[in-house]
């Protein structure tokens, strides 16, 4: 199921990035966190007291790309970022 994101004013949703380590050199891949988010959103709404809205993996699929391939970059304002180390989740 594809889901169409919709531009959102600044007081709606949060949107969430995570980068998760899979050993000291390598993350897990998108579609593997993915599963794992999946299978446990439930849990993550408990402990948060949020609804999680929507699990997706990039912003844009191949066919919404009219000119070669789309490519996900993310930028932050470094003085607003605020990491989130979690340990054993």
């Amino acid at each position: 199921k594809k889901t169409q994101r919709r531009k959102r004013s600044l007081n709606a949703n949060l949107d969430v990035l995570f980068a998760v380590r899979k050993s000291p050199d390598r993350y897990y891949n998108k579609k593997s966190l993915k599963r794992k988010v999946e299978r446990i959103h439930g849990r993550i709404e408990s402990v948060l007291g949020v609804k999680v809205m929507d699990i997706f993996v990039d912003m844009c699929d191949e066919s919404s790309c009219e000119v070669g391939t789309c490519v996900g970059k993310v930028h932050f304002d470094e003085s607003t970022l605020v990491p989130v180390l979690v340990n054993g989740a």
